[in-house]
This record gives structure tokens, sequence and C-alpha cells, in this order.
């Protein structure tokens, strides 16, 4: 009984000794800046990149006046990632379409790649030769 009695008395305060040291060590790892200041900034930071594209093929709609869609394949690093709108900007018989996606900085995410289609309206288009270019790919199309 000596014994136990001991090993109570010098076990008990050792083990929450290690217990507070444990919970230190936790909560000072778990803040990134050292104070806390920056927290909320840190969590709604947004990453931004263009998405990859591996083809894009021009659709021309048999109707009056003739209809141009960009039907566009690609991929996304991961699930997490979100793709934006297409941004279209017409110069002439030119349109560049940047098309971006978004995930939040801090999520973590299976490393899995994510097929990315989509189908993109250019509208009527006149008689002539056009050039489109998605993100870096270029493809030029007639219309008779």
């Amino acid at each position: 009984m000596n014994r136990s009695s001991n090993l109570l008395r010098i076990g008990l305060p050792m083990l929450s000794l290690a217990l507070v040291l444990v919970i230190a060590i936790v909560r000072v790892g778990s803040d990134d800046t050292g104070n806390g200041e920056n927290d909320t900034n840190h969590e709604n930071a947004r990453l931004v990149e263009p998405v990859s594209i591996d083809s894009v093929d021009i659709r021309l709609a048999e109707s009056f006046p003739v209809q141009a869609f960009v039907e566009v394949s690609g991929y996304l690093p991961d699930p997490c990632w979100e793709p934006m709108e297409p941004h279209i900007v017409q110069d002439g018989s030119r349109f560049d379409i940047e098309i971006l996606a978004e995930r939040d900085a801090d999520e973590f995410c299976p490393q899995v790649i994510e097929d990315y289609d989509t189908s993109i309206s250019l509208g009527p288009v006149d008689p002539g030769d056009y050039v489109v270019r998605v993100n870096s790919v270029e493809e030029q199309f007639r219309v008779d």
C-alpha cells in the first residue's frame, strides 16, 4: 500500500504536467501567425489559376445567321478547384477566351485530376476567317 501511495503521489502530478505540455505544444503549433491576428484573412485566401486546356473544337450551327460554339476540354489539378465563368473578348475576327478556376488556399483535397468540359457560345458570326484562343490553345475556323 505504501508503494501504491508513492506512485499516485508522484505519478499523477507528472501525468498532469505532461498533459499540460502537450496541450501547450498543440496550441502553439496550430497558430500560423503566432498571435492569431491574421487568422480571418488567411482563411479567406483564394487561389486563382487558368484551367489547363487540352483541346478546343469549333462547332457551327446550321442556322441563319450562323452561330458558333467553342467546345473546350481540359482538366483541373484536383476536385477542389471551381471553374469560373469564361471571360470572352472579341476584337474583330479574333476571340480571346480566358477560363480561370479558384479554390481556397488552405483547403485539403485529394490529389486527383478532375476533367473539365464546357461549351461556350460565340453568338452569330458573319462569313469570314476567325481565330479563337482559349487560355493558351488557339484554333482557327471559317464561315462561308
